[in-house]
């Protein structure tokens, strides 16, 4: 028998299943490279909002039943002082960007980054992959700022 993703056995178990990763889909590989930033409730929130609905929409999407396989990675820097990149790319089936319908879950991605003053982009080509991308505000670096081991325990963050 064959054991899950790395990905899908550690801190993001349940966020991973519920989105339709984990071991009834081992054929997706998931890779999380997560830098410490601290960010208040009123922005946190809204950003594992906006995560969550665009693996949503990439487990939905990007790698069709029976035989879709892949990989997505979860990315979040600190470009600068002020701002972070979130971004979550798959090498997925990809869309067209012209004539692509905007359905509510792009909707929600524009919506979540509005709440915390951030930007959303949206890149795919056919055949090779969509990365979704919100670029927000937070405050200057903390020396304090949250590691994987506290958000392994369940304590604070992005």
């Amino acid at each position: 028998r064959r054991r899950p993703p790395r990905a899908t056995r550690g801190p993001y178990t349940t966020l991973f299943r519920s989105e339709g990763a984990g071991p009834e889909r081992p054929e997706i590989t998931v890779k999380i490279d997560v830098a410490p930033v601290s960010a208040p409730g009123e922005v946190a929130v809204p950003v594992a909002l906006f995560m969550v609905e665009a693996l949503a929409n990439i487990f939905k999407h990007a790698f069709p039943r029976p035989n879709g396989s892949g990989g997505v990675t979860v990315m979040l820097r600190r470009m600068d002082g002020r701002r972070v990149r979130l971004a979550i790319q798959d090498n997925g089936v990809g869309f067209a960007k012209d004539g692509a319908k905007s359905g509510i879950g792009d909707r929600l991605l524009k919506v979540f980054g509005r709440q915390i003053h951030g930007t959303v982009e949206v890149t795919s080509e056919p055949g090779k992959g969509t990365v979704v991308e919100l670029i927000f505000p937070v405050g200057e670096s903390d020396p304090r700022e949250i590691n994987h081991d506290q958000l392994s325990a369940g304590r604070v963050a992005v």
